[in-house]
């Protein structure tokens, strides 16, 4: 890795880092009940790993809202809400990224896109608040 501002960097790949499905429905939750729902339906369709414009197509369609994109919409606000509060790394790979941290590395952890802008962009002070400089 040849970046001034890492020498480590973890990537979640589908729940290797953290565990996405409890956030998820938190989101999905938060959605229905913005558009004045009560709360998830007892039916409500597993819309988890179908991607977040089919889920929210699916949301839309279940629900009878007339605006998937809406929806759409609303569930990114909702999980962006949700993520800056913070997101915890699973017990394991907590101890694994605090161990890499404890020699010293400058560690990273994120997804794959904000990876991408991370090392093609100058840094920026708020740009990877979870990731940079995570210490043991």
């Amino acid at each position: 890795m040849n970046n001034p501002r890492f020498t480590a960097a973890f990537f979640d790949l589908d729940g290797t880092l953290i565990d996405t499905g409890p956030p998820h429905l938190e989101a999905e939750r938060a959605t229905v009940q913005s558009f004045g729902f009560d709360d998830l339906a007892e039916d409500h369709p597993v819309t988890f790993g179908q991607g977040v414009k089919p889920g929210a197509q699916m949301v839309a369609d279940h629900y009878g809202l007339p605006d998937a994109e809406a929806v759409l919409n609303e569930y990114l606000n909702q999980w962006k809400r949700i993520a800056a509060a913070g997101i915890d790394l699973l017990p394991g790979a907590d101890a694994t990224v605090r161990s890499v941290a404890a020699t010293g590395m400058r560690v990273w952890r994120g997804a794959w896109r904000a990876w991408q802008s991370a090392i093609s962009m100058p840094p920026q002070p708020n740009l990877l608040p979870r990731g940079e400089g995570i210490k043991g």
